[in-house]
């Protein structure tokens, strides 16, 4: 057996054991390990997302890398609880509502919401859409999934009852979706209503797949084009921060970036 593997599952298995959180001399003295050797590996495992370290308190909790390995049938709270805290600093940041959502079983499922503080603001808190790839970060869910999911997604649309401003065909969505995975972000300009902008950003997952979806939205009036382009590097920082979390490697789309 590899001694630091073997290690590191030792300190993975005392964190798991304990909600509020462990130090590492607590770690340490638990696994009958020196302090600098479980200091190091604590580090790695928090690097790869199987551990979240909090600054405040300096204790190790389980990842939700970890969470995403040991139970995909739940992951809709679960997921909820990994991307709730950062929603949280995003709309203090921002002052725009946040909704947060994922396929779950091959559907459009939005999960989480944070409203804006603002009186005139956004508010959407159905967890599902009749068309969900007219939103800004529905559409992102669609755009990164398979070929094959992608065409009979499209197929089953009718297009008879879609906003006028989205595509109007199969071919014209499938051409959507490969525009929107090339630029890496989602966008929504008074496509759904005629006084809401949204802006849509990928988080991935270990695999580089798509684990989530952020969208921003926020009246026209205040949520211009202008506020979106200023806002978008900013958010993709965030929703790469959260990959990060998640053990991904990657960087975001540098058409992303570059717009």
């Amino acid at each position: 057996m590899i001694q630091s593997v073997e290690r590191a599952l030792d300190l993975l298995t005392a964190v798991a054991g304990n909600e509020e959180g462990l130090g590492v001399r607590e770690l340490a003295r638990m696994t009958g390990l020196k302090a600098p050797t479980a200091q190091n590996l604590l580090k790695t495992l928090a690097k790869r997302g199987m551990l979240e370290f909090n600054e405040l308190t300096r204790t190790y909790r389980v990842g939700h890398f970890a969470i995403v390995l040991a139970d995909h049938a739940d992951s809709q709270p679960r997921l909820e609880r990994f991307a709730r805290p950062y929603m949280l600093r995003i709309v203090r940041e921002f002052h725009e509502t946040l909704d947060a959502c994922a396929l779950v079983n091959g559907r459009f499922v939005r999960f989480a919401v944070v409203d804006s503080p603002q009186v005139l603001a956004v508010r959407e808190h159905s967890r599902t859409s009749p068309y969900p790839h007219c939103s800004a970060s529905g559409v992102l869910l669609y755009a990164y999934a398979s070929e094959d999911f992608q065409r009979a997604y499209a197929e089953s649309i009718d297009f008879s009852q879609m906003p006028p401003k989205s595509p109007q065909s199969a071919a014209a969505l499938l051409t959507h979706f490969a525009e929107v995975r090339a630029r890496g972000f989602g966008e929504n300009v008074q496509v759904t209503a005629e006084h809401m902008g949204a802006l849509g950003v990928p988080v991935f997952g270990p695999g580089g797949s798509i684990e989530l979806s952020l969208g921003l939205s926020g009246p026209i009036v205040r949520f211009d084009a202008e506020r979106r382009a200023r806002i978008l590097p900013l958010f993709l920082t965030h929703a790469l921060t959260m990959s990060r979390a998640l053990g991904y490697r990657g960087t975001i789309p540098p058409a992303a970036i570059e717009t």
